[in-house]
C-alpha cells in the first residue's frame, strides 16, 4: 500500500491533526491589533489646523482623560501616546485655550461606535 505525503499546511489545518481555523483566526487577530494598529496609528499623522471651542476633562471610575471640541466640529482626545514618546498630555492640554487657534499634530481615527478619537499629540505653533 502507498502511503501519500502530505504537507506542513495541511497537517498543520487538518481537523484531525492541526488548530482550527478559529484559533488562527483569532491569532492573527492579536497579531494585527500588537502590530498593525500602532503602525497605522503611527502612519496617520498628520497635522491640521483647529480652533478650541471647548475642553474638558473626562474621570472614570480609575482614569482620566482630556477631549478638546474644536470650531470645526471634531472631537479630539488628549492623551499620553507611548508611539510617539508623548508622555505630557496634562501639559499639552494645559496649553490649549478656548477661542484660540492651534496648528496640532494628531494622529489615529475618529470611531464613533468606539467612543474614539483623534490624539493631539503636540501643538505646531
Amino acid at each position: 500500500m502507498h502511503e501519500k505525503r502530505r504537507g506542513l499546511l495541511y497537517s498543520l489545518f487538518h481537523p484531525k491533526t492541526g488548530i482550527e481555523w478559529g484559533v488562527l483566526l483569532i491569532i492573527v487577530l492579536i497579531i494585527f491589533m500588537l502590530v498593525g494598529l500602532p503602525i497605522g496609528e503611527r502612519m496617520s499623522a498628520t497635522t491640521v489646523t483647529i480652533t478650541v471651542d471647548r475642553r474638558e476633562r473626562v474621570n472614570n471610575q480609575d482614569s482620566s482623560y482630556y477631549l478638546v471640541w474644536s470650531s470645526e466640529g471634531e472631537t479630539f482626545k488628549c492623551s499620553d501616546a507611548w508611539l510617539f514618546g508623548k508622555f505630557n498630555s496634562s501639559d499639552v492640554y494645559g496649553q490649549l485655550k478656548e477661542g484660540r487657534q492651534y496648528k496640532v499634530l494628531v494622529a489615529g481615527w475618529r470611531i464613533p461606535i468606539f467612543s474614539s478619537y483623534r490624539n493631539i499629540i503636540r501643538i505646531e505653533n
